[in-house]
């Protein structure tokens, strides 16, 4: 059963594991989108003046 107190605990293991932070940390850049917040800007204001 998930409770706060036992997906807390969970969060807390993970967080406390260098090779799970490492992997999220990978997983995370390689996903990334630098432009993303100017991309979504362009595509609100090409939106807008439409």
């Amino acid at each position: 059963e998930l409770t706060v107190d036992s997906l807390a605990g969970a969060l807390k293991a993970l967080l406390k594991d260098p090779a799970w932070l490492g992997n999220m940390a990978k997983g995370a850049h390689d996903v990334a989108k630098p432009d993303a917040a100017e991309d979504l800007a362009d595509l609100v204001e090409r939106t807008a003046y439409a």
